[in-house]
């Protein structure tokens, strides 16, 4: 049998879009991404009965997330959470790499301030910086997911 390779893409789109309210998986037996949301985890703990109003995809969703729970064999692995990936640090990565000394200090006073992440992109769009910092974001997510890959042992294409 041949090794299941994860796209490496779908990984940094699963940290790009990383939120509080679903958390996300790497299946290792198909290489997929599965997103799970927390009302599909609240209906996974809950013992009352499988209610006929909902999807069967919903219930498919709830019995997936019971397995991710109770597996043991390492199938399933949490991908990097938000907090995980550290945004801020990304951000001043790049703003330190700006050649204009003068924008790059305004920017770090403005991201070590309250409002950092909207003020941020207000002011990238002002500058158009903004697809340079959306590319160095995604660069620095690519890397940070094939540092992930190499720890957890999953194999990326």
């Amino acid at each position: 049998m041949s090794p299941i390779y994860a796209k490496l893409k779908d990984i940094v789109d699963a940290l790009d879009i990383q939120d509080d309210t679903f958390s996300q998986y790497l299946d290792r037996e198909t290489g997929r991404i599965v997103l799970i949301t927390e009302d599909i985890q609240a209906a996974a703990k809950s013992r009352t009965p499988k209610n006929p109003s909902f999807s069967e995809e919903w219930h498919e969703a709830v019995e997936l997330f019971k397995q991710i729970k109770a597996d043991k064999r390492g199938r399933f692995v949490a991908i990097l959470s938000r907090y995980d990936i550290h945004e801020y640090a990304i951000m001043r990565d790049f703003v330190l790499s700006l050649e204009d000394e003068k924008l790059s200090q305004l920017l770090v006073r403005e991201i070590e301030a309250t409002g950092a992440f909207r003020r941020f992109n207000q002011r990238l769009r002002r500058h158009d910086l903004f697809a340079q910092w959306e590319a160095y974001r995604l660069e620095a997510l690519t890397k940070i997911a094939k540092k992930w890959c190499e720890t957890e042992g999953v194999l990326y294409a």
